[in-house]
């Protein structure tokens, strides 16, 4: 995910010699965004959650975002030491840091205890909130849920699922490349996509998406 979107706390416990990143800078849209590229970064998952919120169902969703996103940057490590710039774009696209200088031209609209920030060439603007305590947090708000809908709780659990199997995928993957199991980084995409398809389809048969009821002319 993109900052458009494309997580996260489960895959500290995998990670091992990464470096902290600074305590984040909360005080405003922008500052919150720079803290939270420090920490993806960084690799720190408990600086990325101190970034973002969420509402609480799906507070085990937003953990499992940051273990997403930190999976797609150890693949993108891995296929770069293994491929070079042929690997540069497997993992990515799941939240890309961006240059300061970007950030400092993002449109920024604050609206009481809401904001957006546009980041340039972006179309779509990220949304934060204000805490009680007065610190800005980018919001997930409802992720892989349509606008306006609201998800069940065996919905939330079978994308919280979903994101982590993806994140297994991703790790189990990186391992593979950096053992040496694929001569170029177009097999080791074509690898990886397969296996994305698979945990699609499983997803599909354990949670049909519900049906719509049908609708009169």
């Amino acid at each position: 995910m993109r900052c458009g979107f494309a997580a996260f706390v489960t895959a500290v416990g995998m990670w091992t010699a990464v470096a902290l990143a600074a305590a984040p800078d909360l005080n405003s849209p922008r500052a919150c965004l720079e803290s939270l590229y420090a920490a993806v970064k960084a690799q720190d998952a408990g600086a990325m959650t101190a970034c973002m919120v969420v509402s609480e169902p799906r507070r085990a969703m937003m953990n499992a975002i940051v273990e997403l996103i930190l999976s797609g940057r150890h693949l993108t490590e891995a296929a770069r030491e293994r491929f070079a710039a042929a690997g540069e774009s497997l993992g990515r696209d799941m939240l890309t840091p961006r240059d300061s200088k970007e950030i400092d031209r993002a449109e920024v609209k604050i609206d009481g205890d809401g904001a957006t920030l546009t980041l340039p060439e972006e179309s779509r603007p990220l949304e934060f909130r204000r805490g009680d305590d007065g610190k800005w947090r980018l919001w997930l708000g409802d992720y892989f849920v349509p606008s306006g809908s609201i998800a069940a709780p065996d919905q939330i659990t079978a994308q919280t699922s979903l994101l982590s199997e993806f994140a297994k995928t991703m790790r189990d993957a990186a391992d593979e490349i950096r053992t040496g199991k694929y001569d170029s980084a177009e097999d080791a995409r074509t690898a990886i996509e397969g296996r994305f398809h698979e945990v699609m389809i499983r997803a599909l048969r354990t949670h049909p998406p519900a049906s719509r009821p049908a609708t009169r002319p």
